[in-house]
């Protein structure tokens, strides 16, 4: 059996084993049933990702602006400190790559959360310092002008990566489509809708795209995708996940792609995408957003 058959049989298995987990949660609390989901994520989390990356939730402060309490925080805990407090956790700016929303079922009424929710952390700014990346593509930027025979810039001007943004949601949206946006909703997305959402159970996925300006690397134009993937849907997010994981990071080694291993796994699916301006900057690196 190829690799490509062995990870897909064992996200297969990873859905419903989560999906089984979740339904063990048979206590009448509402907010006892959420914390057991929560953590059956954390577990599926902390078994994939790299231990580089901690698995908590809390608050996320930045130099400007600070999250909602934020179900899950995947962060950076070898490189970066949290102040941890009775209950509840702070995390700095820097060290928070992506911050996830838990819903145990779609509504509306979920949806806005989530919505607001990612407005908040999209307003997080750090204390920003450029990174190893940035500093060997301002070297390439500088080598490449010297062979054109272009004026040397002092460097390009870079902003901080935006937070990641995840909601999950574990049962219903199966009738929820991005066809049905209306223009003042397709306004929203950009500030309000998350980098990548999960319907577990549905087999969907959302997520936002974003392609880099190549004079300007601050802004670009955005998309929003919609697969109906059904039994793989837990894969094609995982996917997704890691891509926006490393877009976050700063690498030493040549990162990981999953996508590498799977092959056209997302020209097989069914797809609907729709294009949406962008405002504000998209900030970071043009190799790795």
């Amino acid at each position: 059996m190829e690799i490509k058959e062995k990870i897909h049989q064992y996200f297969k298995f990873k859905t419903k084993e989560i999906l089984a987990l979740s339904e063990q949660a048979v206590l009448d609390h509402n907010g006892l049933k959420g914390n057991h989901r929560e953590k059956v994520l954390c577990q599926f989390f902390n078994d994939i990702l790299p231990k580089r990356y901690s698995i908590d939730n809390g608050m996320v402060y930045g130099m400007i602006g600070r999250s909602k309490e934020t179900d899950i925080v995947i962060w950076d805990e070898l490189n970066y400190p949290k102040l941890k407090m009775y209950g509840s956790n702070v995390f700095f700016a820097e060290a928070v790559k992506i911050l996830i929303e838990v819903k145990t079922r779609w509504s509306m009424k979920e949806f806005k959360d989530i919505k607001n929710k990612t407005s908040s952390a999209l307003n997080i700014f750090s204390n920003y310092r450029q990174a190893l990346n940035t500093r060997i593509e301002n070297i390439e930027h500088n080598i490449w002008s010297l062979i054109n025979n272009e004026e040397l810039s002092e460097g390009r001007l870079l902003s901080p990566q935006r937070k990641g943004t995840v909601a999950i949601i574990y049962h219903g949206g199966k009738r929820f489509n991005i066809k049905q946006l209306n223009n003042n909703e397709i306004e929203d997305i950009e500030n309000e809708y998350p980098d990548i959402m999960l319907f577990l159970e549905a087999g969907k996925v959302i997520y936002k795209d974003f392609i880099l300006d190549e004079e300007d690397p601050l802004f670009g134009k955005g998309s929003l995708n919609q697969i109906n993937c059904k039994d793989t849907s837990l894969l094609i997010f995982t996917s997704l996940l890691i891509d926006l994981l490393v877009k976050r990071s700063e690498h030493i080694e040549p990162p990981l792609l999953l996508t590498d291993y799977l092959y056209d796994l997302f020209n097989e699916q069914e797809m609907t995408t729709i294009h949406f301006d962008i405002t504000r900057a998209i900030g970071g690196s043009s190799k790795f957003f």
